[in-house]
Formats: structure tokens, sequence, C-alpha cells
């Protein structure tokens, strides 16, 4: 059979002459304005919202769907949604698709209304998303928070809407043995639950080169969590760091990523840390000296003489 080829650049070309992009935005717009939830204009409304997707793979569709208010638009009805509506995961996808193909989305349309739905969203999730694809949908939000925070000006939102107490709740309290609500369908290493665990603590520490928001996590006892990956005594007694020793890159991971926001701390707030401290640091680092794990990641010396020039800097 003879193959037909596409032009996609035509294609484009073709759609923005035709103004299918412009119009689907509207049609979406008022949807969302004047929604009377009947099954009728809930159809009408996944079918606009996937045929946005569709379109948001393209980067030349995805500055008009940003002009055009649709990622804020899909955004107001995280608040509202059931997350298993397949509307939702859709959403999702779209936005992630532009932020992912405009990486300037994460300057132009985040504000505090923004992250307070995609936090209201996350809550559901972690709350009440037991089954694989609730926890993959989960993550997908996580990916989404991750490039929202990857912009210092919108690190303000994380506080003002307690993101990084949300954060810190599922993060890292359950370490110090805190008495949370946090549901133990989430406490395991599966593969979906170590994913929420790594994007956790990446946006964490993005949100570190804050001062504002490392006071905060410092309060809720970040520093004294990361100190515990890497002390052999506490790493042991704690059977919810243990579990991550069953796989040993997932440990391995935790640990480097641990000693990676504890070396940005110690510079900011060198303070915080007490002699056992630096110790404990010290002689994870220095044992790391023949790890092959390690060694591609650290410059052992360098950071030893690093951490004792700042243990030195703290004491006087």
């Amino acid at each position: 059979t003879k193959k037909i080829g596409i032009n996609i650049d035509m294609s484009i070309s073709a759609l923005e002459k035709s103004k299918a992009v412009s119009n689907l935005a509207s049609v979406l717009n008022r949807l969302i304005k004047q929604r009377n939830k009947s099954a009728e204009e809930n159809a009408c409304l996944l079918a606009t919202v996937k045929a946005l997707r569709d379109f948001s793979y393209f980067k030349k569709c995805c500055q008009e769907l940003l002009n055009l208010a649709v990622m804020d638009n899909l955004m107001s009805l995280f608040e509202e949604l059931n997350f298993k509506d397949p509307l939702m995961y859709a959403s999702v996808a779209c936005i992630w698709n532009l932020i992912e193909m405009n990486p300037d989305a994460r300057v132009v349309t985040v504000n505090f209304h923004a992250i307070k739905s995609v936090m209201a969203l996350l809550c559901k999730l972690l709350y009440f998303g037991h089954r694989k694809r609730d926890k993959e949908l989960r993550n997908d939000v996580l990916v989404i928070s991750s490039y929202f925070a990857s912009y210092g000006e919108n690190h303000k939102y994380f506080l003002e809407t307690d993101f990084v107490k949300l954060l810190a709740r599922f993060a890292f309290h359950t370490e110090l043995d805190k008495q949370n609500d946090v549901p133990k369908f989430v406490l395991t290493s599966s593969k979906e639950d170590f994913e929420m665990k790594l994007l956790m603590w990446h946006i964490i520490f993005t949100l570190t080169y804050d001062d504002r928001c490392l006071k905060a996590l410092q309060y809720e006892g970040l520093v004294k969590v990361l100190l515990k990956y890497l002390s052999p005594t506490d790493f042991i007694e704690n059977d919810l760091i243990m579990k991550y020793n069953s796989d040993p890159d997932q440990i391995k991971t935790l640990q480097i990523r641990a000693l990676d926001m504890l070396f940005v701390i110690i510079a900011k707030l060198p303070s915080v840390f007490d002699q056992e401290a630096y110790e404990t640091i010290l002689n994870f680092t220095l044992s790391q000296n023949q790890n092959q794990a390690l060694e591609p990641h650290l410059n052992i010396q360098e950071q030893k003489d690093s951490i004792e020039a700042l243990r030195k800097g703290s004491m006087r």
C-alpha cells in the first residue's frame, strides 16, 4: 500500500487560517462561564478540552492557546471537578503541554489563584486517590507544580496558599513521627509513590533557594529529616526510611537528594547546624569516597573543605 505523507507545518498553517484554535478557546470560555452541568454540556466540554489538548502538542498552537487564556480556564475547573472525571485528565495533560512547550507560561499565567487551584486538585488526589491511575495523575499535577516552582516570583504563592505546608506534610513529616492525617496508601515504596516523593523533594529543593520558603521549611523540620537519611543510626531505626532500603537505587537517590539540599541550606542557614549535624554530613560524604554511585556526583575533598569552613564560621 502507498503511504500518504502529512506535512505538519502545512497542517498547522491551515489550522491558523481556519481559526479553529481560537474558536475552540472561545467555546471553552463560554462553556466554563455558563455551565449548568447537564450531561450534554459536560460531554461538549470534554470534547472541547480533548481537542485543545491535541492542539497543545504543537508548539505553534501553544502560544495562541496561552494568549487565549486556555490555561487559566482549565485551572479554574480544578477546585470544582472530581479528580476521577475524564475532563480532569485531559485538562492536566493540556496544561502540562502548554508549560512544556512554552516555559514562559509559568511566568505569565501563574498567580495566587492558579497555585491555589493546583493545590486544591493535589489535595484531593493525595487524600483520596488510591488507585494507580489516580497516583499517576497526582504525579502529573506535581510535575506542573514543579514547573511553577522553578520561577522565583511564584515562590510567594507557595507560601501564601500553604502549599509549602502541604509539601512538608506529605514529603517528610512522617519521618519525624509527627501525628498527621497522611493516608497509608501514599506511604509505600511503589514506583508511583517513590516518584511522588522525588517530585515533592524536587519542589522543596527549588523552594529552598527562597529565604522565606526555606525558613518555613526549616520550621517544619526539613533539616532534621534530611540528616536522618545520612545518619546510620537514625536510618536503621526509622521504618519510614528503611522501606526504601529494599531497593538500593531508591535509598541512594534519596540520600543524594538529601545531601544536595543540605549543601544549599548550610550556605544559607549555617546557624541551624550543630556540631553533630556537621559531623553527620562529613562522615556520610567521606564514606562515599569509594562509592561508584556517588563518585561522579560529588567532589569529596571539595565538599569536605566547604563544610569544614562553614562549620568553623558558624562556631565563631
